[in-house]
Protein backbone atom coordinates (compact mmCIF):
# COMPACT_ATOMS: atom_id res chain seq x y z
CA UNK A 1 0.00 0.00 0.00
CA UNK A 2 1.09 3.41 -0.87
CA UNK A 3 -1.07 4.91 2.29
CA UNK A 4 0.53 5.85 5.45
CA UNK A 5 4.18 6.63 6.36
CA UNK A 6 6.62 6.13 3.39
CA UNK A 7 6.11 4.23 0.45
CA UNK A 8 6.90 1.11 -1.07
CA UNK A 9 10.59 0.89 -1.93
CA UNK A 10 12.45 -2.45 -4.13
CA UNK A 11 15.15 -4.25 -1.93
CA UNK A 12 17.89 -1.85 -1.92
CA UNK A 13 15.37 1.17 -0.63
CA UNK A 14 14.10 3.07 -3.73
CA UNK A 15 10.76 3.95 -4.22
CA UNK A 16 8.94 1.45 -6.59
CA UNK A 17 6.24 2.85 -7.86
CA UNK A 18 4.95 0.26 -10.10
CA UNK A 19 2.56 -1.53 -8.32
CA UNK A 20 -1.23 -0.95 -8.93
CA UNK A 21 -2.86 1.24 -6.12
CA UNK A 22 -5.58 -0.64 -3.83
CA UNK A 23 -8.78 1.81 -4.27
CA UNK A 24 -9.01 5.45 -4.42
CA UNK A 25 -7.23 6.55 -1.19
CA UNK A 26 -4.27 4.59 -2.25
CA UNK A 27 -4.08 6.18 -5.45
CA UNK A 28 -4.32 9.46 -4.26
CA UNK A 29 -1.25 8.61 -2.09
CA UNK A 30 0.76 6.68 -4.44
CA UNK A 31 0.36 10.07 -6.18
CA UNK A 32 1.21 12.06 -3.34
CA UNK A 33 4.97 9.87 -3.16
CA UNK A 34 5.38 10.07 -6.34
CA UNK A 35 5.40 14.10 -5.70
CA UNK A 36 7.25 14.02 -2.58
CA UNK A 37 9.59 12.27 -5.01
CA UNK A 38 9.83 14.43 -7.69
CA UNK A 39 10.23 17.86 -4.79
CA UNK A 40 12.67 16.73 -2.96
CA UNK A 41 16.21 17.74 -4.83
CA UNK A 42 18.55 16.58 -2.89
CA UNK A 43 18.50 13.36 -0.45
CA UNK A 44 15.53 13.62 2.49
CA UNK A 45 17.26 15.79 5.34
CA UNK A 46 14.40 17.34 6.22
CA UNK A 47 11.36 14.58 6.47
CA UNK A 48 8.04 15.15 5.55
CA UNK A 49 6.87 17.67 8.20
CA UNK A 50 9.55 20.10 7.75
CA UNK A 51 10.26 20.00 3.97
CA UNK A 52 8.52 22.72 2.55
CA UNK A 53 9.64 22.13 -1.33
CA UNK A 54 6.73 19.40 -0.95
CA UNK A 55 3.76 22.09 0.14
CA UNK A 56 2.50 21.26 -3.31
CA UNK A 57 2.22 18.02 -3.11
CA UNK A 58 0.13 18.21 -0.22
CA UNK A 59 -2.12 20.75 -1.64
CA UNK A 60 -2.75 18.52 -4.23
CA UNK A 61 -3.56 15.63 -2.00
CA UNK A 62 -5.81 17.19 0.06
CA UNK A 63 -7.97 18.63 -3.18
CA UNK A 64 -8.07 15.18 -4.56
CA UNK A 65 -9.02 13.59 -1.28
CA UNK A 66 -11.76 16.11 -0.93
CA UNK A 67 -13.05 15.96 -4.32
CA UNK A 68 -13.18 12.49 -4.13
CA UNK A 69 -15.38 12.51 -0.54
CA UNK A 70 -17.57 15.11 -2.24
CA UNK A 71 -18.57 13.15 -4.74
CA UNK A 72 -21.18 10.84 -5.28
CA UNK A 73 -19.26 8.06 -7.59
CA UNK A 74 -15.75 8.62 -8.11
CA UNK A 75 -13.70 7.44 -10.76
CA UNK A 76 -9.97 7.74 -11.26
CA UNK A 77 -9.90 8.87 -14.76
CA UNK A 78 -12.15 11.58 -13.06
CA UNK A 79 -9.27 12.91 -10.96
CA UNK A 80 -6.35 11.98 -13.17
CA UNK A 81 -5.28 8.47 -10.90
CA UNK A 82 -4.08 5.58 -11.67
CA UNK A 83 -7.15 3.14 -12.10
CA UNK A 84 -6.84 1.10 -8.54
CA UNK A 85 -7.27 -2.63 -7.92
CA UNK A 86 -10.73 -2.31 -6.15
CA UNK A 87 -13.48 0.19 -7.33
CA UNK A 88 -15.90 2.12 -5.25
CA UNK A 89 -16.28 3.07 -1.98
CA UNK A 90 -15.42 0.94 1.12
CA UNK A 91 -15.71 1.70 4.60
CA UNK A 92 -12.34 1.42 4.70
CA UNK A 93 -11.42 3.43 1.74
CA UNK A 94 -13.50 6.34 3.01
CA UNK A 95 -11.93 6.24 6.60
CA UNK A 96 -8.61 6.38 4.90
CA UNK A 97 -9.70 9.69 3.00
CA UNK A 98 -10.74 11.32 6.29
CA UNK A 99 -7.68 10.63 7.96
CA UNK A 100 -5.66 11.70 4.50
CA UNK A 101 -8.09 14.88 4.50
CA UNK A 102 -7.00 15.67 8.05
CA UNK A 103 -3.68 14.88 8.51
CA UNK A 104 -1.80 16.12 5.10
CA UNK A 105 -4.42 19.36 5.50
CA UNK A 106 -2.33 20.27 9.05
CA UNK A 107 0.29 19.47 7.41
CA UNK A 108 0.15 21.44 4.58
CA UNK A 109 -1.65 24.20 6.77
CA UNK A 110 1.68 24.12 8.63
CA UNK A 111 4.03 24.31 5.44
CA UNK A 112 2.15 27.74 4.21
CA UNK A 113 2.66 28.72 7.56
CA UNK A 114 6.60 28.15 7.30
CA UNK A 115 6.59 29.10 3.95
CA UNK A 116 4.94 32.87 4.76
CA UNK A 117 7.06 33.07 7.48
CA UNK A 118 10.74 32.29 5.95
CA UNK A 119 9.47 34.79 3.32
CA UNK A 120 9.00 37.40 5.69
CA UNK A 121 12.43 37.00 6.88
CA UNK A 122 14.15 37.26 3.42
CA UNK A 123 14.83 33.11 3.32
CA UNK A 124 13.50 30.67 0.48
CA UNK A 125 11.12 27.79 1.37
CA UNK A 126 13.03 25.72 -1.37
CA UNK A 127 16.72 26.23 -0.34
CA UNK A 128 17.56 23.49 2.05
CA UNK A 129 19.86 25.68 4.14
CA UNK A 130 16.79 28.37 4.75
CA UNK A 131 14.18 25.50 5.28
CA UNK A 132 16.43 24.56 8.39
CA UNK A 133 16.05 27.87 9.62
CA UNK A 134 12.40 27.06 11.40
CA UNK A 135 11.41 23.84 12.44
CA UNK A 136 8.95 22.38 15.03
CA UNK A 137 10.61 19.23 15.20
CA UNK A 138 13.54 20.31 16.42
CA UNK A 139 15.00 22.87 19.70
CA UNK A 140 17.99 24.65 19.13
CA UNK A 141 18.87 27.20 16.99
CA UNK A 142 16.81 27.26 14.14
CA UNK A 143 13.80 26.79 16.28
CA UNK A 144 14.07 30.35 18.01
CA UNK A 145 11.66 32.34 15.80
CA UNK A 146 8.73 30.06 17.36
CA UNK A 147 10.80 29.30 20.81
CA UNK A 148 9.00 32.59 22.25
CA UNK A 149 5.41 31.00 22.10
CA UNK A 150 6.08 28.81 24.61
CA UNK A 151 4.93 24.91 24.06
CA UNK A 152 6.03 25.64 20.33
CA UNK A 153 5.43 22.47 18.69
CA UNK A 154 1.41 22.22 20.33
CA UNK A 155 1.23 26.18 19.34
CA UNK A 156 1.75 25.76 15.71
CA UNK A 157 -0.69 22.80 15.43
CA UNK A 158 -3.42 23.90 16.98
CA UNK A 159 -3.28 26.89 15.17
CA UNK A 160 -3.01 24.68 11.44
CA UNK A 161 -5.81 22.86 12.63
CA UNK A 162 -7.93 25.72 13.68
CA UNK A 163 -7.06 27.46 10.00
CA UNK A 164 -7.85 24.08 8.26
CA UNK A 165 -11.30 23.55 10.00
CA UNK A 166 -12.42 27.26 9.16
CA UNK A 167 -11.47 26.30 5.48
CA UNK A 168 -8.12 29.03 5.46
Amino acid sequence: MYSGAGSITDAVGDYDFSFQPIDLADAIAKEHDINYANAQTESDIFGYVEDTRTLDADNIMVNKVNSVLGSSAPLARQFGLETPFRGGFSAEMTTALGGQSIFIGILSNYKQWKSKTLKSFGFSPDKPQDIARISIMQDNNYSSYSRSQGNARATIIRTAEEMRRSGQ
